[in-house]
C-alpha cells in the first residue's frame, strides 16, 4: 500500500535526521521523489547540499548515451533514474533522442514504397521488425506478439477460475494450461475457446464458455471419442440448446 507523503510525515523523519535517501527507503519512494514533497511543503532535508549536487545527470553522460542511439528507456536503465527524470535532464541539456524521430521516418518511408514490414530498433528485442499498417503506428512484431501472448494465458486464466477452475468430471485442477472448455451443443457454438487466432473481449470469451462444460484434456478427448458421456446433472445445465453458468461455478 502506498504511503501518503504528507507534511507532518516529512517532518517526523526530519527531526530524527533521516536523510533523503533514508527517508525514500522506509517510505519506498526514490530520493527525488522525497526532495520533490519536501519542497512543495517549503522543507528542506538534512543533507540538501549533498543531494543538489549529485541530483542532475551529467551531460556528458547523456550526450554519450544519446550518441550510442539509446532510448529514453534505455538510458534511464543505464543511469538508475526514471524515464520522467531522464527526459527532464535531456531538455534540460538541450539533448534530445532521436530514436523516435529516426524510427518514424523509416516506417513512412517504408509505407511510402508499400512495404508493411521494416527492421528498427526495439527498446525489448534491438534491431528487430516492425509492422507498417498503412494507417495508424508502426509496431514491433515480437512485442505485440508477447502481449497478445500474455493476454490471451491471462483471459484463459481468468475464465478458468470464472467457471469452477478444475474439471467438472474428475475434479483435475493442477494445471489451467490443461484445462479446455468443450461445447455441448456445437450447433451454437459462435467460436473455440482454445485462445488462438482472433483475440476477443472477456464478455464475448464468458458468453461463449456459458455453452461449455469445463474439463481437462483427458476427459476432453474421452468425450470427444464417446468414451465418456457427459453425465446428467451437467446436461441439465443445456436445456433447449442454450448454455448456462452453472450456480458451482458461478
Amino acid at each position: 500500500m502506498t504511503v501518503e507523503i504528507t507534511r507532518p510525515l516529512l517532518e517526523e523523519h526530519l527531526s530524527e535526521g533521516l536523510s533523503l535517501a533514508a527517508i525514500g527507503e522506509r517510505l519506498g519512494r526514490n530520493p527525488s521523489t522525497i526532495s520533490y514533497h519536501l519542497n512543495k511543503h517549503g522543507l528542506a532535508p538534512v543533507n540538501g547540499a549533498k543531494y543538489a549536487s549529485r541530483g542532475g545527470i551529467e551531460r556528458d553522460l547523456l550526450a554519450t548515451l544519446v550518441e550510442d542511439g539509446k532510448s529514453v528507456r534505455e538510458i534511464a536503465a543505464e543511469v538508475d533514474r526514471s524515464p520522467s527524470t531522464v527526459r527532464y535532464w535531456l531538455q534540460r541539456h538541450g539533448l534530445e533522442v532521436a530514436g523516435h524521430g529516426a524510427k518514424r521516418e523509416a516506417a513512412l518511408a517504408a509505407r511510402d514504397r508499400g512495404e508493411t514490414t521494416v527492421q528498427l530498433h526495439c527498446a525489448s528485442h534491438g534491431l528487430t521488425d516492425f509492422y507498417v499498417p498503412p494507417t495508424g503506428y508502426y509496431r514491433c512484431k515480437r512485442c505485440r506478439a508477447e502481449r497478445v501472448a500474455r493476454w490471451r494465458r491471462q483471459a484463459k486464466e481468468r475464465l478458468v477460475a470464472e467457471f469452477g477452475g478444475r474439471c467438472e468430471l474428475c475434479d483435475y485442477d493442477a494445471c489451467t494450461g490443461a484445462l479446455q472448455f468443450h461445447h455441448v451443443d456445437p450447433s451454437v457454438k459462435d467460436f473455440g475457446l482454445a485462445m488462438r487466432g482472433r483475440t476477443r473481449s472477456m464478455d464475448k470469451l464468458r458468453s461463449e464458455a456459458r455453452k461449455c462444460v469445463l474439463v481437462c484434456a483427458n476427459c476432453h478427448a474421452e468425450i470427444e471419442r464417446g468414451v465418456t458421456q457427459l453425465p446428467g446433472r451437467l446436461l441439465a445445465r443445456f436445456k433447449g440448446g442454450e448454455g448456462k453458468l452453472g450456480e458451482d461455478a458461478a
